[in-house]
């Protein structure tokens, strides 16, 4: 079941929304039915882990962010990686993910910032402005861990 929640109501909700980590609503996810849309997954999902194996989705929500909250909020402003930016040649596609996010472009590689990584490639992973909103999905698995996502190990919210 996919949660639409007002921003006021998911910082009153969720301040830990501050250290949100989530995928744009077209990334695409690996899931145990084959690759589905961040924004088509439901809790009847399971998403593809480190390690190998499939987790179930807890929960998911959806957050919309309008131009008003994000110049107030600036470090939630999506940060857009480019295709075939990263080693391995990923992401698989265009993509933005929420700054906050940590990603691993494999298993044994070392995480990294979103936000971090923007301010060292330059161009090529950016984050946008101005932006008239910005859309995640957060998605919540059945324990920690990190779940494919356009190519990439992203880790959940």
């Amino acid at each position: 079941m996919t949660n639409q929640v007002g921003v006021e109501a998911a910082v009153a909700a969720d301040p830990s929304i501050f250290n949100l980590s989530a995928v744009h609503p077209d990334a695409v996810l690996d899931t145990d039915q084959g690759e589905v849309l961040a924004n088509d997954v439901t809790t009847m999902h399971r998403l593809r882990v480190v390690g190998g194996g499939f987790c179930p989705v807890n929960w998911i929500r959806q957050l919309k962010l309008d131009r008003e909250f994000l110049q107030q909020y600036p470090d939630l402003l999506p940060v857009l990686l480019e295709k075939g930016t990263l080693a391995w040649q990923v992401p698989s596609q265009d993509t933005y993910l929420a700054p906050q996010t940590m990603v691993w472009t494999d298993e044994h590689c070392d995480a990294f910032s979103v936000f971090g990584a923007a301010h060292m490639f330059g161009d090529l992973m950016r984050q946008p402005n101005p932006v008239e909103e910005a859309s995640y999905v957060v998605i919540s698995l059945s324990r920690p861990s990190m779940f494919r996502a356009d190519g990439m190990w992203v880790s959940c919210g």
